[in-house]
């Protein structure tokens, strides 16, 4: 992972946003299926932001996309450099509010 990668990260929530939202959708899916079909809307992300998001996600190799067929349009996947990402954030923010208590 390149430290700017992450750091861009930090400094954009609603990229975490919709990495979560990705996170969570692929919990649901059906065992024959990989991939999520775009998120249209995610929780407290502006919706004309969308595109961008996933343009710059697919640019930090953190979300991958992919073709399934033409009617089921673009899908797609968190990478593992996401997850990993997502897991540094996380235990970066949890010692961040221990020492602020």
């Amino acid at each position: 992972m390149i430290a700017t990668e992450f750091e861009t990260l930090q400094a954009h929530p609603d990229y975490v946003r919709v990495l979560n939202a990705y996170l969570e959708a692929e919990k649901n899916l059906p065992e024959d299926q990989a991939s999520v079909p775009r998120l249209l809307e995610v929780a407290e992300v502006p919706t004309a932001r969308l595109s961008a998001i996933h343009g710059n996600l697919i640019a930090l190799d953190y979300l991958r996309f992919e073709l399934a067929d033409r009617h089921s349009g673009l899908q797609y996947k968190v990478t593992t450099s996401a997850k990993q990402s997502l897991n540094l954030l996380e235990k970066i923010m949890a010692g961040d509010e221990a020492v602020a208590a």
